[in-house]
């Protein structure tokens, strides 16, 4: 797999420049969510940051750059953090703990990011990007998904977990916490740490393999169902 699509083009800011070049893209990615690809100008971007337009093109050549760096700025520490959690040497539940809540943490980091990556499926913004750009993003929505089914995968195989369709769990466990950021209130009735074991838990409860009165697990029964057939 081409890693290097992960950080292409997207460092951590330490410069004055580059906190300057964070904040237009963190800007940009919030009203490309709110408004659309096509419904943001330039103008729209530099008036939410109290700037000119000079300034956003001082540091960006154009709306499509901007839309690219958004995306990939949104992807990056998402993947960053799976790649760990699949590296590490810890059992499969733990691991898909761990990526519950790392993920929303996260997620929760940088909201306005956040929100163009949820919402980049309805508004289908990257099919402004040329070519090699959405290549890029859909590379690195691959390994996302992958490195998740990595972690089902694997429990799976160890018996942790039930047998299940993966790519459809996969899908339905992004869904699960990538919407987060549209509906939780940090001065609502939970706490993010307790909506995490929210989720976590009801997952869990539905991933988890678990004994029946023949002594044998859900992947045990599936094998000898299929030995009958």
């Amino acid at each position: 797999m081409r890693k290097k699509a992960l950080s292409e083009n997207a460092s951590e800011p330490s410069t004055g420049p580059e906190l300057q070049k964070k904040r237009i893209v963190t800007i940009a990615a919030r009203l490309f969510a709110r408004n659309g690809y096509a419904g943001t100008s330039v103008d729209d971007i530099a008036a939410e940051m109290g700037a000119t337009k000079g300034t956003v093109y001082h540091y960006f050549r154009s709306k499509q750059t901007l839309l690219y760096q958004a995306y990939v700025m949104s992807q990056v520490p998402l993947i960053a953090n799976l790649r760990e959690i699949v590296a590490a040497d810890d059992p499969p539940d733990q691991k898909f703990r761990k990526l519950i809540r790392t993920q929303i943490a996260i997620l929760q980091a940088d909201p306005s990011v956040t929100s163009l990556l949820v919402a980049s499926q309805q508004l289908n913004g990257e099919f402004a990007l040329p070519p090699a750009h959405r290549r890029v993003i859909r590379r690195n929505r691959k390994e996302y998904r992958q490195l998740i089914e990595s972690i089902l995968n694997d429990g799976i195989e160890k018996g942790v977990f039930r047998p299940v369709d993966v790519p459809v769990v996969t899908k339905i466990i992004i869904a699960g916490y990538g919407w987060l950021v549209n509906w939780f209130k940090p001065r609502g009735r939970l706490g993010i740490d307790e909506v995490c074991d929210v989720i976590t838990d009801f997952f869990m409860s539905s991933l988890l393999a678990r004994p029946t009165a023949t002594g044998l697990d859900d992947r045990q029964l599936v094998g000898t169902a299929s030995d009958a057939l």
